[in-house]
């Protein structure tokens, strides 16, 4: 079943790349393909998830637990694997978007980096959506439906990218996204309170007492930040 999957004994030792039906969602696989994962005791939610818990969020796959925790909450020895193999510092992690580590795609990273990434919670598909929401990978390997997402968004093959401009719609704040332009955000793993044209105002308030902001967040006028903790 696993070489009816692609993989082969190079690529599942880690010496060459995983096959093209590891980045696939469920719905994307063919009948034959969902066959052969049944056989591997794997379902539509193990499948998609990584993972044998349920997803029963709102997002593709589910929330990384640890990452929207303030600094301050994580244990010693998180903090420390945040800093010496991913590159964190309190401020960088308390900021949601602004840490280089952010900017890579799990591909990217080293061997080193993917251990610790998975101690705090990751996964590949985790990683590369609620952390750059797949803007390090190129367009041409993103899944149809993230690319149709992304497409809604404004992005298109030329515009896509980590270091690119991003279209007009990251400039309006969540409340004022369409339904449409809302539910393609929640597919790249975007929410209210870290959508970088700027977070809902019921929800800033309760995001930042816990310590973690994003790049959103810091922009919103210092008085409605201070006017929706109190």
């Amino acid at each position: 079943a696993y070489a009816a999957l692609g993989w082969t004994e190079s690529s599942w030792c880690g010496e060459s790349g995983a096959p093209a039906t590891n980045k696939r969602s469920w719905n994307e696989l063919t009948e034959q393909e969902q066959l052969n994962a049944t056989e591997l005791c794997l379902d539509q939610f193990n499948w998609d998830q990584n993972s044998l818990e349920v997803n029963t969020g709102q997002f593709p796959f589910i929330q990384p637990p640890l990452r929207y925790k303030q600094w301050s909450s994580l244990t010693f020895g998180q903090q420390q694997i945040a800093m010496t193999a991913l590159l964190y510092k309190e401020e960088t992690w308390d900021n949601v978007g602004t840490a280089d580590i952010e900017m890579r795609s799990f591909d990217d990273l080293t061997d080193f980096q993917k251990t610790y990434a998975v101690e705090l919670g990751f996964y590949e598909k985790t990683w590369d959506c609620f952390q750059n929401h797949y803007r390090a990978e190129p367009w041409r390997d993103l899944s149809p439906d993230v690319r149709v997402a992304s497409e809604i968004l404004g992005w298109n093959q030329s515009s896509w990218g980590i270091t690119k401009p991003t279209p007009n719609s990251y400039d309006k704040s969540w409340d004022t996204l369409s339904t449409e332009e809302q539910a393609a955000a929640t597919n790249l793993c975007h929410f209210d309170n870290i959508w970088p044209g700027g977070a809902s105002d019921q929800l800033v308030g309760s995001f930042l007492q816990e310590g973690v902001k994003s790049q959103a967040a810091q922009m919103l006028p210092k008085a409605a930040i201070v006017a929706s903790i109190h």
